[in-house]
């Protein structure tokens, strides 16, 4: 890794903290009520959006793509999932019982995210190959 890609991927793990906790600080009222959240009734955060860019990142590395992009989206990703990390620990719990039983209802939603992720894979597999 050279100091280039270094310094991308620490600007890409800082900045969204640095953006997150400066909107929080300056709207903390509309901090919660975004559009998407809106529209679809999902409790959506940024460390969700955090995981799904660092997976793509993953995704990309995984296959050989080491370059400017693949690095600065693991930054990206792991600055928002991060910068979750202990708020989400710190979040009172509703109680296990719902969490449990939200578990278990989205298991079969589960398997199949898992088993498109595994397809997608296996064809960029054979398709890069």
């Amino acid at each position: 890794m050279t100091i280039k890609q270094f310094s991308l991927f620490i600007c890409g793990l800082v900045l969204p903290m640095i953006y997150q906790r400066s909107k929080f600080a300056l709207n903390r009222l509309g901090f919660y009520s975004t559009p998407f959240r809106n529209k679809s009734g999902l409790n959506i955060h940024h460390g969700h959006w955090g995981f799904l860019i660092a997976l793509a990142s993953m995704g990309m590395l995984v296959f050989g793509f080491h370059n400017v992009v693949s690095i600065g989206l693991a930054g990206l990703g792991w600055g928002l999932m991060l910068d979750e990390i202990i708020p989400m620990l710190k979040m009172p719990s509703p109680g296990r019982n719902i969490e449990l039983d939200i578990y278990a209802k989205t298991k079969d939603v589960t398997i199949i995210l898992i088993s498109i992720l595994v397809v997608i894979f296996t064809a960029l597999l054979f398709f890069l190959s």
